[in-house]
């Protein structure tokens, strides 16, 4: 049996927000504990940012839950760019994001493909 995954687009006429992706996260994995939910949204928002900023489409952002594994992958059209955990700086304005990442997930990493990247985590949840 495959695992279920939900899919949104980041780049179109209009595109959606970080907060309608942080909405649609929430939607998709209705009754997850609240704590785990929190953190997935954090890294949802990270990667999709990471991904606007850095990267080129076309852009999107998948969910997948299995048992007690939350999945998050955010691809995009940018192979060459990959993201770094950068050392904390108190001074930096910016650059926590993959910090945050890697305390919240239990592994994340990148897959590089032909023209695209993938960019994902895996989270444990209780429920």
């Amino acid at each position: 049996m495959s695992t279920p995954t939900y899919e949104m687009q980041l780049d179109s006429p209009d595109p959606p927000s970080l907060g309608t992706v942080r909405d649609w996260s929430r939607r998709v994995l209705e009754g997850l504990d609240p704590t785990t939910l929190s953190d997935v949204e954090l890294v949802i928002t990270e990667l999709a940012t990471n991904a606007r900023e850095h990267a080129t489409g076309p852009r999107s952002v998948r969910l997948a839950r299995e048992d007690h594994t939350i999945r998050v992958e955010v691809d995009d059209a940018t192979p060459g760019s990959v993201p770094v955990e950068r050392a904390l700086s108190t001074s930096a304005h910016r650059g926590r994001g993959l910090l945050l990442v890697s305390k919240l997930c239990d592994c994340w990493g990148i897959h590089r493909h032909l023209a695209s990247k993938t960019v994902w985590a895996r989270l444990n949840s209780a429920g």
